[in-house]
This record gives C-alpha cells, sequence and structure tokens, in this order.
C-alpha cells in the first residue's frame, strides 16, 4: 500500500535536502560541530548550526548499511533490510501503571518492569524488546543502567535500549560486551538509541553519547517525534519533509563519526489534537505517516522502524481497541519492516501500560498477520476434486481435508472467544480483558527464567553497583 507516487517522493527529497542546507540542524556541540565542520558542511559555532550540503548527505547515505541483524540471546533472530517479515515491538516510556480492574493507576516500580519483561518475553509476535516501562522510585541518573539490567537478564528478544549520560553509555555497552562477548558487535543483542528534538534540534548529551555510540559499532537507533501543528508544520507534507530532514540529518551525523557503522531510524511522527493539545498517537494522521515515511526512508535506503499502537484512551475500551488495530495493521500493509509499539500495553497517551493490554495486542499481531498471509491459490487449496467429493447439499467437516488445512488457513484467537450468548453467560460473561489476565497472571506465576549465565549476571550486577557508587 503506497501513498506517495516516485514524483511526489522525489519532490519531498528535495525540499528535504533544501532544508538541510539553507535551514539547517541546530546541534549543541563543539565536538559534533567539529566534525561536520571537517567533512565540509557549513559550521556557525556562535549559534550552533550546521547547514549540511547534499553531496555530504549522499555520501552517508551510500556508507550506511541497508542490512542488519540482530541476535537474541535465546537463539532468535530479526533481520533488518530483507522486507521478508514484519516484525512487531512492544512499546516505549510509560511512567504509570494501569489497573484495568480499578480504573486507577500509579507510578512504575521496579518491579513493574521485571514482570513486564516477563511478559513480554512470553508473547510470541513481540521480536524486539523496546523500554516501555520506566521505573519512578529509581535515581533518574541510573535508570539506565538498571533497565538495561533486567531487560538483559530476563528477555530473550533483542532489545533497544536507552542512556542518559556518557558514563551510562560505557556501562550498558560494557553489559553488551560481557552477554554477547567477542561478537558483540558483530552479533548485537541491543541496540542504543537516542532522540532529536524536533525541529531539527540535538542536544550536547545527545551528540556527545551519539558520537560514542556510533564509534563502537553497535547498532544506533535515532529517535524523531515532530508532531504536526506543533512541532513540525500542520502540513502532513511539511512534516514529511521535516521528518526526512532529521532522518537524514541523524545518518549523516552518525556516517561522519564511524562510516558503515549500523544507522536505524525510529519514526514517530503524529498529529497535534488541536482540541485538547495531546499528541495523537492513535490517531488516522499517524497511520498516513508511518505508511508514506516508511516509502520516503527506504527511498533513501535507511534501515527503518515506524510507530503504532498508540491510543489516547485512558482505559482499555474499544476507542483503544480501534486506534491501536488501525494503526498496527495500516502499518504492516504500508510495508513496514518493523512496528514499534505494536505489541504494547500502551493506554493514556503512551504515558501508562496496562499489562493485560499487552496480550490483547499480541494477539492483534497474530490476526493482521494472517491478513498479510493473503490468498494462497494452487491446485490442491482450489480444492475442486474436495468439491466434486461432497457434492450439493453436502458439507466439509469431516472431509480429511478439512482436518490437514484448517489449522493452516485460518486463524485461531486465544483470548478473543467465538462463543453463543448462553455459554459465554454460563461461563460467567468474562470479557476479553478477563482472560487477557488470567495470561498475564500465569505468566507472573512461574519461576523466572534468566537469558545469561550467573557468570555474566555478576558481572553485570557489579557494573551497576559500581556506577552507583560513583553517583
Amino acid at each position: 500500500m503506497n501513498y506517495l507516487t516516485d514524483e511526489q517522493l522525489e519532490q519531498i527529497n528535495l525540499a528535504t535536502f533544501t532544508v538541510l542546507e539553507e535551514t539547517g540542524y541546530r546541534i549543541k556541540s563543539r565536538k559534533a560541530l567539529d566534525i561536520f565542520k571537517q567533512a565540509g558542511a557549513l559550521v556557525d559555532y556562535e549559534n550552533e548550526l550546521v547547514k549540511i550540503p547534499k553531496e555530504i548527505v549522499l555520501k552517508a547515505i551510500d556508507t550506511a548499511p541497508s542490512k542488519l541483524t540482530l541476535f537474541g540471546r535465546g537463539g532468535s533472530q530479526v533481520r533488518l533490510g530483507e522486507g521478508k517479515k514484519v516484525y512487531y515491538m512492544n512499546g516505549y516510556g510509560s511512567v504509570n501503571y494501569f489497573d484495568w480492574k480499578t480504573q486507577e493507576r500509579r507510578p512504575n516500580t521496579k518491579d513493574d518492569l521485571i514482570n513486564y519483561v516477563r511478559i513480554i518475553n512470553n508473547m510470541k509476535n513481540c521480536s524486539i524488546y523496546f523500554n516501555e516501562v520506566t521505573p519512578q522510585e529509581l535515581p533518574t541518573n541510573m535508570m539506565d543502567r538498571y533497565n538495561a539490567q533486567i531487560i538483559l537478564e530476563y528477555c530473550e528478544q533483542p532489545a533497544f535500549l536507552e542512556n542518559w549520560t556518557i558514563e551510562g553509555v560505557y556501562d550498558v555497552l560494557e553489559m553488551l560486551k560481557v552477554v554477547r562477548g567477542q561478537d558483540w558487535v558483530k552479533k548485537p543483542t541491543g541496540c542504543l538509541q537516542l532522540c532529536t528534538i524536533s525541529p531539527l534540534v540535538i542536544d550536547k548529551s545527545s551528540a556527545e553519547r551519539m558520537i560514542e555510540i556510533v564509534k563502537s559499532g553497535i547498532p544506533l537507533v535515532f529517535g524523531s517525534l515532530p508532531q504536526s501543528g506543533g512541532t513540525a508544520p500542520a502540513t502532513l507534507a511539511g512534516t514529511l519533509v521535516l521528518l526526512n530532514a532529521e532522518a537524514l540529518g541523524g545518518l549523516t551525523f552518525s556516517q561522519l563519526i564511524n562510516p558503515g557503522s549500523p544507522f536505524i531510524f525510529n519514526d514517530f511522527a503524529a498529529a497535534m489534537d488541536q482540541k485538547y493539545g495531546m499528541f495523537a498517537s492513535g490517531g488516522p494522521e499517524m497511520a498516513l505517516m508511518q505508511g508514506a515515511a516508511n516509502q520516503l526512508i527506504t527511498y533513501n535506503g535507511m534501515l527503518k522502524i515506524g510507530t503504532s499502537g498508540g491510543t489516547e484512551s485512558n482505559t482499555p475500551d474499544i476507542q483503544a481497541g480501534y486506534e491501536k488495530a488501525f494503526t498496527t495493521l495500516y502499518a504492516a500493509l504500508s510495508g513496514v519492516e518493523v512496528i514499534h509499539g505494536a505489541v504494547s500495553g500502551w493506554v493514556q497517551s503512551l504515558l501508562t501500560h496496562c499489562p493485560a493490554m499487552t496480550v490483547i495486542s499480541n494477539e492483534m499481531c497474530g490476526y493482521i498477520d494472517r491478513i498479510l498471509k493473503g490468498v494462497e491459490v494452487t491446485d490442491e487449496t482450489l480444492a475442486v476434486d474436495i468439491i466434486n467429493d461432497i457434492g450439493p447439499g453436502g458439507n466439509f467437516l469431516m472431509h480429511p481435508h478439512t482436518v490437514e488445512n484448517f489449522k493452516l488457513e485460518s486463524w485461531i484467537p486465544d483470548f478473543g472467544k467465538r462463543m453463543n450468548f448462553d455459554l459465554w453467560k454460563a461461563q460467567g460473561k468474562r470479557s476479553i480483558m478477563d482472560f487477557a489476565q488470567e495470561k498475564v497472571d500465569s505468566i507472573l506465576s512461574e519461576e523466572p527464567v534468566f537469558y545469561i549465565s550467573d557468570g555474566a549476571r555478576e558481572k553485570i550486577n557489579e557494573i551497576v553497583r559500581k556506577a552507583g557508587e560513583n553517583k
């Protein structure tokens, strides 16, 4: 499903190069400005502004890898850039826990993070873990170490990790070395993420962390969150120009630091709801821009992840359901290879997570995968001989062909129930949220499984302990 023609893609790209060359990118780091200066960009040190010629950007596009494999700690792989599969991720950045039974929320705790990582690890459609739960009782300057420690211990999937200081970057990189050993760069189990500030700003801390991440050779995830009508133009085309400029500016910076280093662009474009002043993460504009941006970023040869699964609903209700489903479905139909937020527990504009909602989101991704599979037409699936065998007025229920094929052709939900009213009533009139919560409780009742060795756990714990002593 394409939203833009080749001519429109070229129009947006040309507008993007104009923005990078004439408007420029504000980067609040002397080290970063020096890197651009040495490459031939026009640098205004006083205003911390860099204007990037088109030829420097095109060279960066040529040097950045167009494929990348991430390795889980239990043997799984995520192969980016091949376009053969849609991968789903959980969400990012919630600060609250929502209890759907009481309809109350409270700040996230460290235990919530551990529990959530264990839940996600049991979601078969989640291929990459992102930091969806941010514990609020932990010291801010230690949050990145605790997050990385818990994720690496309790989660099999490859992970996107974060840092807030240079020291945090070094410590998390050391953790990745401990987990993966000598192959920690060649076979990465983790990527490190940071974000630009829309419109067109990279602050000092982010720029200097970016330098250290890219120098290490570990994949960088570079995020952009423009809001149409807020931190981006009100028009979707204008937002795409800004998004593309931030993506290409980040890519160029990474390749000037370390040519050939892996770079993944994380697109989180949406509109601002002008009525309530909210980031409309579940709006149709999000779905449109994910599809259009995927065309645009792919057109420029970059690795990219998109975003879906957000909702402005304050509880897991019908609004949350349709916002999550539509944005994820349209991202998948648009060819977005990795969809961040699809297997999320997000409610309340991404600020809050509800574990039972995660279970339902995981099931939704299975539903979407069945749609993506399409209809297979072969001599066998046409089933002419079977139709002749049964004949008019018969039924196919007991035929061996049905037994052989129904599991291959039909998607059967685990939590959505297809029972009649009387049976539903007899079983207590339970909703899908009841069944999802039972799954959450079942997962958390089991003994935790660790995905790294006892020796690696001890070394990582020592890294965290020393970091805490130095604060």
